[in-house]
């Protein structure tokens, strides 16, 4: 899964924490990436690898601060079995004190 993270003004954010967990094939995945880090996305970008392959899976995304503070609640997003919706792609953008979660 990949995105980017903006502030309220439009302006992209680095050193978000980007966590996801969840269940792919069976197997447990707990990720971490950080925002600035995966540029082919754009300036605060990230990129998270849940699987190497093609495969169904159920996850929860959450942004943290470098001070491990949330800055969103968990978004449940799904994963299905085929090539053409194998990547997810979820950018988040400030509103207020809050990050709610834009779909390209």
């Amino acid at each position: 899964m990949a995105g980017q993270v903006f502030d309220e003004e439009g302006r992209p954010l680095n050193g978000i924490i980007v966590s996801v967990v969840g269940n792919v094939a069976g197997q447990s995945v707990d990720a971490l990436g950080f925002t600035g880090l995966a540029t082919a996305y754009g300036p605060g970008g990230y990129e998270v690898t849940l699987h190497n392959g093609v495969a169904p899976g159920i996850f929860w995304l959450q942004l943290f601060d470098l001070a491990a503070q949330p800055l969103t609640e968990p978004l449940n997003f799904t994963m299905l079995n085929d090539c053409s919706t194998s990547l997810a792609v979820i950018n988040f953008r400030q509103l207020d004190a809050a990050f709610q979660p834009v779909l390209p």
